[in-house]
């Protein structure tokens, strides 16, 4: 009896042995899934940390577009503001001159230049002669740059 019973034992720890063994090949086999699994794991969050450098690295190209965007409108505004101010200037100038026979270009502005009343003397008549006369000579258009009516003409 004794052998019968040492046959089954050995027999039942085969058994048991081939569980254990079995267990353990299953237990393998999942750690090399947990360890695949890390590993895509892995390879995700880098892939997302270069994404999230990438965007890093946009918004700091948009944040420096704007600030030039920025700062190329002021330039523009304040050129602009130049500009305005030459083309005023400008329009003063030019309103005082007097072209082939008698035309004038004069500016349409709510205030006249102070000289205007010398260069407008064709349509006040000798009254602006005789004020004119009696004034401080003033520089006119023509005292500044002679102009002659045959190149003027030629244009």
């Amino acid at each position: 009896n004794m052998i019968e019973e040492s046959i089954a034992n050995a027999t039942n720890g085969v058994s048991i042995s081939d569980e254990v063994a079995t267990t353990l090949h299953e237990i393998a086999g999942n750690s090399n899934k947990v360890d695949s699994l890390v590993a895509e794991i892995t390879a995700a969050s880098s892939e997302q940390a270069q994404g999230i450098e990438q965007i890093n690295a946009a918004v700091t190209q948009l944040n420096s577009a704007t600030e030039q965007n920025a700062a190329n409108a002021e330039e523009f505004a304040s050129a602009s503001q130049e500009l305005n101010g030459m083309a005023e200037e400008l329009r003063r100038i030019t309103s005082a001159f007097t072209f082939m026979d008698g035309y004038e270009i004069a500016a349409e502005h709510k205030t006249r230049p102070a000289h205007s009343n010398v260069l407008n003397r064709k349509q006040t008549g000798a009254r602006n002669e005789e004020h004119h006369s009696k004034a401080t000579k003033k520089e006119t258009a023509e005292d500044i740059i002679p102009l002659e009516k045959e190149p003027v003409l030629d244009f």
